[in-house]
């Protein structure tokens, strides 16, 4: 009987034949990657049918709930609950899943007061109020990043006809003490105000 311990067979046990045939034996403490013995703690870990890396992390969940790791000292995964951080969304690659640093997102305004958040979540918004879309919070100045400026992007609606329902009649930016209107009425067109002027552009 010839047995044969490769890094895929790790997990499961060396591979055995009953008759004898042409192969590689390798030394204790090392395995068979192709055609060359490499040490055991580099042939990383068997998971679900995927051959990982040493060290290799990933979460094993779409909400990325469970954070695991393949530990090369005994070729085994180890998971703990361990969540993305705030700023970052969870997203699959090649069947596992992984943390990734929001770098940008968008909320959508569509049809009659259809709106889409950054985060995904839709919603239908029919009032004359202002809403607003997104905003800064407020830190104390030690907490926060002078990078970034404080800024409100408000939405109103307004009725199209007394049969319909509301729409949205214009967008309002505030940053740097101005105003940029955007508004249904001029197409191409914004209304930047400083004061109690304000000039279309």
């Amino acid at each position: 009987m010839s047995c044969v311990e490769t890094c895929e067979s790790l997990a499961s046990g060396p591979v055995c034949r009953d008759s004898c045939s042409e192969g590689c034996q390798c030394d204790e403490g090392f395995a068979l990657r192709g055609t060359r013995c490499i040490p055991r703690r580099e042939c990383g870990c068997n998971f679900e049918g995927r051959q990982l890396a040493t060290n290799q992390t990933f979460w094993m969940d779409i909400s990325c709930h469970f954070l695991c790791y393949c530990n090369g000292s005994d070729n085994s995964v180890y998971c703990e609950n361990v969540s993305c951080k705030d700023d970052e969304y969870c997203l699959e690659e090649n069947g596992l899943y992984y943390c990734h640093v929001r770098t940008d997102a968008s909320c959508i305004i569509s049809g009659y007061g259809h709106y889409l958040t950054f985060d995904g979540y839709s919603f239908d918004f029919q009032s004359s109020c202002e809403l607003v879309l997104c905003t800064t919070i407020s830190r104390p100045r030690v907490e926060r990043s002078d990078t970034f400026p404080a800024f409100t992007v408000t939405a109103k609606n307004e009725d199209r006809d007394t049969s319909l329902a509301l729409w949205v009649k214009q967008v309002v930016v505030e940053v740097f003490n101005y105003n940029i209107v955007i508004h249904r009425a001029y197409k191409y067109t914004v209304l930047v105000s400083a004061g109690p002027k304000g000039l279309w552009l």
